[in-house]
């Protein structure tokens, strides 16, 4: 996934912490960290595709039932998507300006849809990126297909677009149930509103990193996995340091199941990071 953005923000000197440094599992509960591509299969998974870009770690190893049917796709509610944007708006620091809308344009590898387009490295171009039709949370029921965005206020009439209940790996997921062959693992429920960002972002089982995983292999015969970049195109023009792009752990009721041999047990109140190598 590659981003490019050419506009220039007047720096303003300031010392911040990138948002997804100094990462550490709680001092309290059972957490395990969801292993990746190379952990598991030996390689990313797009070797096996011929493809020799990065593509979404993308965690799929898991059942999502609710109500006693089965799911992954959900509509983002108007309160949840103002809470995504919010979220992305804390990753970088809360200084990105809002932006406008500036036009429309076409996209060579998707040509059929009509993209909107905003100012670059903007709060709303952030959002846009993150939400635009094949990308790796909204590959079914985009707005550019037609479906409503609140934050934006396109397509106003229509159903909300649809959010994947999937995360990515490298992230840090809390155990509450043991279910035979899975861990039962808490998640924020996309049926309630959403809670005060405050009482997420120091969860990070509930808060979790965009990882990108690609085909370059490191010394260690382990593979580069990366963050998306749209948190990090952002902070650039903003003269701040390199930070993470965060996603939000999220079901239906609050919780599902994940194979207990995608993931790893890790240890109360050490240091980890979902990316490799570690930052």
């Amino acid at each position: 996934m590659s981003v490019q953005v050419s506009v220039t923000y007047q720096k303003k000197p300031v010392v911040v912490t990138a948002r997804d440094e100094n990462l550490s599992v709680p001092e309290a509960g059972l957490f395990v960290q969801i292993k990746h591509d190379y952990e598991t299969i030996g390689y990313p998974r797009q070797k096996d595709w011929g493809i020799k870009y990065p593509i979404p770690a993308m965690m799929n190893d898991v059942r999502l039932m609710y109500l006693g049917r089965s799911y992954d796709y959900v509509r983002l509610e108007r309160a949840w998507q103002f809470f995504m944007r919010d979220v992305w708006s804390w990753s970088v620091w809360d200084r990105a300006p809002m932006g406008k809308w500036e036009g429309q344009y076409k996209n060579e590898s998707n040509p059929t849809m009509t993209f909107d387009r905003y100012t670059a490295g903007s709060l709303l171009w952030y959002y846009a990126e993150m939400i635009q039709d094949a990308r790796s949370h909204t590959d079914a029921d985009s707005v550019e297909g037609g479906f409503a965005d609140y934050v934006t206020g396109r397509n106003m009439t229509a159903k909300p677009y649809s959010w994947l209940c999937k995360t990515t790996t490298g992230n840090l997921l809390k155990v509450i149930a043991n279910e035979g062959k899975y861990w039962r693992v808490e998640a924020l429920d996309l049926a309630k509103t959403p809670p005060a960002l405050g009482e997420i972002v120091n969860k990070p089982w509930l808060l979790h990193w965009a990882t990108e995983q690609s085909m370059s292999r490191r010394p260690d015969g382990t593979y580069v996995v990366d963050g998306y970049p749209q948190a990090e195109a952002v902070a650039k023009l903003l003269g701040m340091p390199r930070t993470g792009t965060p996603i939000l752990n999220v079901s239906l009721g609050g919780s599902y199941l994940i194979d207990k041999n995608v993931v790893k047990p890790i240890v109360n109140r050490v240091k980890y990071s979902p990316y490799n190598p570690e930052k």
